[in-house]
């Protein structure tokens, strides 16, 4: 039961340059990929920044995108302890993403310029 729990974390997770052939790779490069938003959201100050970080972004997306894809191959199966520790990784990892987003929504509140380049990428 504790398995089907967390099928779920493995299947919507994504992310690149990890072995995707597997469940761990997958959900390391989810959290790879999470870690790296988080790091190009907390550099962006201004407009300039954030044309300079749209690059990056669009990046780090496909990776997410290619990972998804990745899911609906892999095989094999996790061990309970296993799921488990990369499920608290990945959760952490993706609250530290939307922490350093919702920081850059309140950055960005007065800045339409800066918000406009951000919903090119961020839709």
């Amino acid at each position: 039961m504790r398995t089907l729990l967390l099928l779920p974390v493995l299947f919507l997770v994504a992310g690149c340059g990890d072995d995707l052939t597997t469940h761990k790779g997958i959900v390391q490069a989810q959290i790879g990929a999470y870690h790296d938003l988080a790091k190009v959201f907390d550099s962006i100050k201004d407009k300039s920044s954030a044309e300079s970080a749209k690059s990056e972004i669009e990046a780090i997306m496909k990776r997410l995108d290619e990972t998804e894809k990745a899911t609906m191959n892999v095989k094999g199966e996790l061990n309970i302890e296993d799921m488990q520790e990369l499920g608290n990784k990945l959760a952490a990892a993706e609250q530290r993403k939307d922490e350093a987003f919702m920081k850059l929504v309140d950055r960005l509140k007065n800045d339409p310029a800066a918000q406009a380049v951000l919903d090119t990428v961020l839709r």
